[in-house]
């Protein structure tokens, strides 16, 4: 019977994305807070949200240095194409960071139309693109509800119709607590999807337990989202940026003072352009 509610929940996501001009998935931009996460987590996610006759782009921003809520606000203000996301995120470019050896980085291959797509355009100009957010828990704690608010008004500024799905720490720890109570509040207020994957983790035993979990759970929220016509509790102007890409996100990043890790990358991938 529950498989059965399940499945025509995911029919009816099916047919109602398949009438969009544009179905888009965007994942930001860090799991480290998950714990079973790893580099299949997003393809299971889009696997349930897809069939056959229904193709979303996806945009995997999940990484493991380019993972600060601040990297999502530099990509959503230089609209980079998802060819420059990809490079700077290769294992060739990233392995000499310390964090690539402990969450191992997905090598995307490179497709000629990456370069077509860009981040901030993709988002705007989706009917209703999906994204699923998991950031802030690696960043520095000091007022990451201010940081990871204004990842959300970017976000929605861009497309009012933005379904995000805010992750929660799957961890058992007071770190995990706070980042999750502040994820939730934000949720709340702006009328988002919060997932509690710690509720999750406690329930399987096992990577592809979670992701099965994980990815019911998606489907409930956005079908009773759908359900409900129901968005976000948010106006704002649109968000202005524009096109320089890496070039522009490297002169912000220099302005950090502590990312020198990031720039030296960016940088590498200039250097092999030029």
């Amino acid at each position: 019977m529950i498989r059965d509610i399940k499945k025509e929940m995911r029919q009816a996501l099916h047919n109602h994305h398949a009438k969009m001009r544009d179905f888009v998935i965007v994942a930001l931009n860090d799991y480290s807070g998950l714990k079973y996460a790893g580099d299949d987590l997003l393809s299971e996610i889009v696997k349930a949200l897809s069939r056959s006759d229904l193709n979303p782009t996806v945009l995997n921003l999940f990484s493991a240095v380019f993972n600060k809520t601040k990297h999502i606000d530099y990509f959503l203000k230089h609209n980079p194409s998802y060819k420059e996301i990809k490079e700077i995120n290769q294992p060739s470019i990233s392995e000499g960071n310390n964090f690539f050896h402990l969450f191992k980085l997905m090598t995307n291959p490179i497709y000629e139309e990456d370069q077509d797509i860009r981040l901030a355009d993709a988002l705007k100009e989706a009917d209703e693109p999906i994204v699923i957010y998991a950031s802030g828990y690696s960043d520095d704690f000091v007022n990451l509800e201010e940081k990871m608010e204004n990842n959300i008004k970017n976000l929605l500024s861009l497309n009012s119709k933005t379904k995000l799905l805010c992750l929660g720490s799957s961890f058992e720890t007071e770190k995990a607590k706070y980042y999750n109570e502040i994820l939730e509040k934000l949720s709340q207020k702006y009328g988002l999807n919060y997932i509690n994957t710690k509720s999750l983790a406690r329930r399987t035993n096992s990577r592809s337990k979670f992701y099965r979990a994980l990815s019911d759970n998606i489907i409930i929220d956005l079908y009773f989202k759908k359900l409900n016509n129901s968005f976000h509790n948010y106006k704002n102007k649109e968000l202005n940026y524009d096109n320089e890409g890496l070039s522009a996100i490297i002169e912000d990043i220099r302005l950090d003072g502590d990312s020198k890790k990031e720039e030296e990358i960016i940088e590498k991938v200039l250097t092999k352009r030029r």
